[in-house]
């Protein structure tokens, strides 16, 4: 059978323990560069996000915008109907040989001119809720790309903290005490 001697047992020991070392040291400088790498990747992800959270805030403010204009036009348009109904009114009642502007035809004058405001105040109050309905979309949006933005900056300063090198070295230091510990063990021993 084959036999090994306590001190070829001894120089296995110590000679392992420091290839052990040596791996610690190079597995910890790894991941100290895969922790940057990955906290690196979310941050331009966070970055991407909070971007596209201010593309979107500037197409909810174009679209409230778009909103009040819309409301505007629609007022306008309602604006020359009831102005082109009422002239078709009056020129009917003319035609009819009734006095303009007494009486009932009076009556009917501000019916229109009354159908004509709430028209324009409904239209207007349903614009302006929708456009503020877009502009808290806005807030909302801008919000998030603050948040987002922030986060992706920690994320690239808490990266950029930590040395793989550094760890590595720090690991190799503790895990090479052991091993040094256990020469001098075997060395007082007698092993060696």
């Amino acid at each position: 059978m084959f036999e090994l001697s306590n001190k070829d047992l001894g120089i296995m020991s110590v000679t392992l323990q420091a290839a052990g070392a040596g791996l610690s040291a190079v597995n910890a400088f790894y991941s100290v560069k895969s922790a940057k790498y990955q906290a690196r990747s979310q941050a331009l992800d966070l970055q991407f996000q909070a971007t596209m959270a201010g593309m979107n805030a500037r197409q909810a403010e174009q679209q409230a915008q778009g909103l009040l204009y819309a409301g505007n036009q629609e007022i306008a348009a309602r604006t020359m109907q009831y102005a082109q109904a009422q002239a078709s009114e009056r020129t009917r009642q003319g035609a009819s040989g009734a006095t303009v502007g007494v009486g009932s035809s009076a009556e009917l004058s501000r019916s229109i001119e009354y159908a004509k405001d709430v028209d324009r105040y409904t239209i207007s109050a349903n614009s302006i809720r929708a456009a503020n309905a877009a502009r808290m979309q806005k807030t909302n949006l801008l919000a998030q790309q603050s948040i987002l933005g922030t986060q992706a900056r920690s994320l690239l300063r808490t990266s950029g903290a930590s040395s793989a090198a550094g760890t590595a070295f720090g690991t190799l230091l503790g895990a090479s005490a052991g091993a040094v510990g256990n020469y001098a063990t075997m060395r007082h021993l007698g092993v060696f």
